[in-house]
């Protein structure tokens, strides 16, 4: 049998194969967010950034005037979890030109979530709910 730190080191090289070829896949499947200049130089973005990359604060309007033919999703604490699910089909290049998503979530999104819809391109969060009056 292998020593331990050989069999750690191969299953630790399998890993970083399997998720070079993932990250492919997903670049060739799905349309992804273009990587930041940290990004590229290997520094992850902490969800704090990334949340402030997708967040809109004042309007689309203002802040993505080029935004049009959009689509909106909502939904709420029930079903945030769901929403990683929904959004990777609507991000496939098969689908044809890209649309973009504006998710309307009453609260703040948890950062694992966050972190899941950062991958793909287009994809804006804005605050509120359906169900209120502006």
């Amino acid at each position: 049998p292998s020593p331990p730190f050989q069999t750690s080191h191969n299953m630790q090289y399998q890993r970083a194969v399997y998720l070079k070829g993932k990250e492919d896949f997903e670049k060739r499947t799905y349309y992804t967010r273009p990587l930041s200049v940290d990004e590229l130089a290997g520094t992850q973005l902490d969800v704090g950034a990334l949340r402030k990359k997708m967040t809109v604060i004042t309007s689309m309007g203002e802040e993505f005037a080029f935004v049009h033919s959009h689509l909106i999703v909502t939904c709420g604490i029930e079903t945030v979890v769901n929403l990683p699910d929904l959004i990777r089909p609507l991000r496939a290049k098969s689908r044809g030109e890209l649309m973009p998503i504006v998710v309307l979530f009453p609260g703040l999104i948890p950062d694992s979530i966050v972190t899941s819809l950062s991958v793909y391109a287009s994809v804006h969060l804005v605050t509120g709910s359906s169900l209120d009056e502006a």
